[in-house]
């Protein structure tokens, strides 16, 4: 396999941790003013960044490529129209939609996966920070139906507290500031917790088996 095919999937999981840290660390710390702008120009780097790694798998491809085009006009015209509370709904929908396919193409990536390389590491750490926005998009349409899904000093949630709250609750840090409340959200806040536990788990073993099964191919 020539040098620079193997290093695509290397590249195009290097830019989407990078496009998630920045979304993760970054965005909480910047002013409220441009706070829309910066939020979609976060989730606009990690919707490309997702597309290319999607674009690995020629099946989720034909589905990811159009939902992510689509995505991106529905989400930049939810900021520019906001009153239209059908167009806001249906972006954040459809963002949530693809974040949960760029999850899935992680995993098939690492249960496919023949070795442990800097590409397995990456992905492993790319899925581990997508399911914390899959969350946290689940979380944001659900603050938009449900009255009070927290319990909390804000009376209105902004999108990095529900990143914040989704981040937390995966690695069980549970700070309690912000708390679910409602049936739904205490649903999901649950099974975030251990999806979060098991993955590390899972992925753990996954890639030390990775690691034994090449050097029981290499002394051979």
């Amino acid at each position: 396999m020539p040098h620079g095919h193997a290093a695509l999937p290397s590249r195009r999981f290097t830019v989407l941790l990078l496009s998630l840290v920045l979304y993760i660390v970054v965005y909480p710390l910047l002013p409220d003013a441009p706070a829309n702008t910066v939020l979609l120009t976060f989730q606009t780097a990690i919707i490309f960044a997702g597309a290319w790694v999607l674009g690995q798998n020629a099946k989720l491809a034909r589905v990811a490529i159009p939902l992510a085009v689509i995505t991106l006009v529905m989400v930049w015209l939810a900021m520019l129209v906001p009153e239209k509370a059908i167009i806001v709904y249906t972006g954040q929908t459809l963002a949530g939609v693809f974040f949960v396919l760029t999850t899935v193409q992680l995993a098939l990536y690492l249960a496919k996966a023949r070795s442990a390389n800097m590409a397995t590491v990456l992905a492993s750490l790319c899925g581990y920070l997508m399911i914390a926005i899959v969350y946290a998009s689940a979380y944001d349409i659900v603050g938009e139906f449900v009255l009070a899904p927290f319990s909390s000093g804000m009376v209105d949630p902004a999108t990095g507290d529900y990143v914040y709250f989704s981040i937390v609750t995966m690695t069980t840090l549970g700070y309690g500031d912000i708390a679910p409340i409602h049936p739904l959200t205490r649903s999901l806040a649950t099974t975030e917790a251990v999806i979060g536990q098991f993955y590390v788990a899972v992925i753990v073993a996954r890639l030390v088996s990775l690691v034994i099964l090449q050097k029981d191919h290499g002394n051979k």
